[in-house]
């Protein structure tokens, strides 16, 4: 019951942003053989009183990085409820790089949090991340070098085949081209080769959309590309076929892309994963489908790992959005967050 009151005033917090004093203060994290920054939130009152644990929170791929006002507002709640929770700067996410080396650091992150006294006093570190970074906080839950210090995960419409999740968002013009730009920047050089002029097109497309530009600059540029280049770009802005073509080329050639698929996969990586994980994803999400958290789900289940589902109509991608209409749906929700709570909530005697 503690939990679900947590869980209610967390969702509660979040939407209203209405907060008790929250301290937030810079830091800096050695993960991986780098220096990570990372913001800090814990309630002022926490300060030299209890925490109930420690919290995780690593960024979606937003054009805000990890300072993110919507992320921001989640670590705020969070940290309302009594977690610490740290938002680190991970450069491969802030540069839109959907990379294995992501996980590696991840963990090392997560070593480097148990290990202070201070920032995760019970010494076991939850994670709470999402769309494709949460697959990357599974895929460093499941690690031998993080055994025994995740307290447990709340992913928010994750993947889990890297095949499956890009060929969705490749084959539906109506899902979402933020993240379908972001897929083709990383990974189409792997059809045609290097293309700076492309690359860049890309990237200024979903910065457009990212921030929401009252005068795009994507037209401008496209200009200023040969007649080829821009041909292309409009081609695979608009035709699926067009894209589902070269994503059939990078698969049959294997090589760098099947490393990837092998490797960020979580559904092929979760045989040593021992911690409870709630996974709660939109049930109409543009840009990873609901069927993958659910593959998770059934896999979880298979191999007896606690595990909760939620695909809910309140959240869009990430983005919550609530109403009294909503109220069973609420519920719902509140009870997956309240299984994540119950199992982060690892010390709350620690000092």
């Amino acid at each position: 019951m503690r939990a679900f009151i947590r869980a209610t005033q967390f969702i509660l917090r979040s939407q209203l942003k209405a907060f008790p004093k929250i301290d937030e203060f810079d830091v800096e994290l050695e993960a991986g053989g780098c220096r990570l920054p990372a913001i800090v939130y814990r309630r002022t009152a926490s300060r030299h009183g209890r925490t109930r644990g420690t919290i995780l929170a690593v960024s979606g791929m937003s054009v805000h990085g990890y300072r993110d006002i919507r992320f921001a507002t989640i670590c705020r709640a969070m940290a309302a409820g009594g977690f610490i929770v740290l938002s680190p700067s991970y450069s491969d996410i802030e540069k839109f790089e959907i990379t294995g080396r992501t996980v590696a650091t991840i963990a090392s992150t997560i070593r480097a949090i148990a290990g202070n006294s201070e920032l995760c006093p019970s010494g076991m570190v939850s994670l709470f991340s999402p769309s494709f970074s949460a697959a990357m906080c599974i895929l460093a839950a499941s690690r031998p070098d993080t055994a025994g210090i995740v307290g447990a995960v709340c992913s928010v419409g994750t993947f889990g085949s890297v095949e499956t999740a890009i060929e969705f968002l490749l084959e539906r013009q109506d899902s979402d081209e933020y993240g379908r730009m972001i897929v083709l920047q990383n990974f189409l050089r792997l059809s045609i080769g290097p293309n700076h002029a492309l690359e860049k097109a890309f990237e200024i497309c979903y910065k457009d959309n990212g921030f929401h530009r009252q005068y795009p600059e994507l037209p401008a540029y496209l200009e200023s590309l040969t007649i080829g280049d821009r041909n292309v770009f409009q081609r695979l802005r608009s035709e699926s076929a067009f894209r589902l073509h070269h994503w059939k080329r990078i698969l049959e050639r294997g090589g760098e892309m099947r490393e990837l698929i092998t490797g960020l996969s979580v559904i092929n990586k979760l045989g040593a994963l021992r911690v409870p994980v709630a996974l709660i994803h939109g049930a109409d999400d543009n840009v990873i489908p609901p069927s993958e958290s659910a593959m998770i789900h059934r896999e979880l289940r298979r191999l007896n790992v606690p595990t909760i589902l939620e695909l809910t109509p309140l959240i869009s991608h990430g983005d919550a959005s609530l109403s009294l209409a909503m109220i069973p749906a609420i519920i719902r929700l509140t009870l997956a967050f309240a299984f994540f709570f119950r199992h982060a909530e690892k010390a709350p005697d620690t000092p």
